[in-house]
């Protein structure tokens, strides 16, 4: 049984709040949800999710962590990275690379190169719904219904997917399953 904690990057939290869906990380993951402090910061500004990083936090369904400043390959993997990407990916891929975690992020442009390179693990928003599929967690309409919500409430998800039975033909990988 893997026991790599989750590094989750903002979109993937915006995502799952959007639809509504915010508890399947605990309940897909328990104990497992981490959220670096760069990442908290870019969510708190938004008024309308605030409350519910809190609750995340407060209620332990995922834990706050401080980027690691004192670790000199972190740090300098980050400070290259974040020329050309966003402050919370580039956070995220910088410790997932030397901390061996698995990272949650959709912004697969950006860190699909670099964790095919590097050889880490990642889940998309698409992953999360397709293992909640899997598990028992939600049922295909479930699964639907919530890309639809994502996608009308102004997010984009992976390529033009808007059925779960669609990601499922081309895109997910059973291993993800194991994570």
């Amino acid at each position: 049984m893997e026991t790599s904690k989750i590094l989750v990057d903002a979109d993937v939290i915006i995502h799952l709040y959007k639809c509504d869906q915010l508890s399947l990380l605990q309940q897909l993951f328990p104990k497992r949800i981490l959220i670096l402090d760069v990442v908290y910061s870019e969510l708190i500004k938004n008024p309308t999710i605030n409350t519910h990083i809190q609750n995340l936090i407060t209620f332990k369904q995922a834990q706050l962590i401080d980027f690691p400043t004192n670790d000199f390959d972190i740090l300098k993997e980050y400070n290259q990275l974040k020329r050309s990407k966003g402050l919370g990916e580039s956070a995220c891929m910088a410790v997932c690379r030397f901390q061996k975690n698995i990272l949650a992020s959709s912004n697969m442009r950006d860190i699909g190169p670099y964790c095919r390179t590097h050889s880490i693990k990642y889940l998309t928003t698409m992953d999360i719904f397709a293992i909640a599929y899997k598990k028992g967690l939600l049922t295909v309409a479930e699964c639907d219904h919530s890309i639809y919500q994502i996608k009308s409430k102004g997010s984009n998800l992976i390529k033009a997917i808007d059925r779960i039975e669609d990601y499922f033909i081309d895109d997910f990988e059973d291993e993800k399953l194991t994570y």
